[in-house]
């Protein structure tokens, strides 16, 4: 009897333990899941913080280029380059094969650019003549840049919805911030382009956001282009 007794004990020690240790190993597994999950959710977590925090820097960026940065560039090979196809897809007008570049530039200030071309033909009647199919042009003496008060006789100020290049002012250098530290750019007016002549003007689109104007001057052969956008 005692045997049977020792016995039992015995065996109901080993199943209790038995039993204790299987929800030990479930209850393990349980909070292996649940670490795991957590760790998981974590790692979520933070690429979503780095995702958020790139997109507000590159954001910072753009509206930084965009709103604060100014430049000036003027006669670079590349823009001489890209000149006669420039002049044809703004103006709709075919750059003349015989057309000799004067001066090519590139303004911006914030989110507003203008780009001026200014050529030199031998035959002006001739592209005065093609122009005058496609727009309207008025006689007017040009004094660039001139105030309102020079053009009141006309009615409208010609220059007044684009961005006026620096042409014919006294300073020889501007202060520009392409990206975060301010740069000197020369400037060189066009040649034969300052002061006083007789052309005919003509306004080749006009809207709330953009400008773009054509000047001929007849006698001295020059065509200035100007295409301005405004945020």
């Amino acid at each position: 009897m005692g045997f049977n007794h020792y016995s039992s004990n015995r065996y109901g020690k080993t199943i209790s333990q038995t039993s204790n240790k299987k929800e030990q190993f479930h209850l393990g597994i349980k909070l292996s899941n649940k670490s795991g999950a957590s760790r998981y959710l974590k790692t979520i977590a933070q690429l979503i913080t780095q995702g958020l925090i790139f997109i507000c820097l590159m954001t910072f960026w753009f509206l930084h280029l965009a709103f604060y940065t100014s430049d000036y560039l003027a006669n670079t090979d590349t823009l001489k380059q890209e000149a006669p196809i420039r002049f044809a897809e703004l103006s709709k007008l075919e750059y003349p094969s015989n057309a000799k570049l004067i001066h090519i530039s590139e303004t911006h200030w914030g989110p507003n650019a203008s780009t001026d071309i200014v050529f030199k033909v031998d035959d002006a009647y001739n592209f005065t003549q093609t122009a005058l199919q496609k727009y309207k042009f008025f006689e007017m003496d040009i004094d660039f840049p001139g105030t309102s008060r020079d053009y009141l006789g006309y009615g409208f100020d010609p220059f007044e919805n684009i961005i006026k290049p620096p042409f014919c002012i006294e300073a020889k250098t501007i202060g520009v911030k392409p990206r975060y530290f301010e740069k000197t750019r020369e400037i060189v007016d066009p040649e034969n382009f300052c002061g006083q002549k007789s052309g005919i003007y003509a306004q080749l689109d006009k809207h709330v956001e953009l400008g773009v104007i054509m000047i001929i001057f007849p006698k001295e052969g020059l065509i200035w282009f100007n295409h301005s956008e405004w945020f």
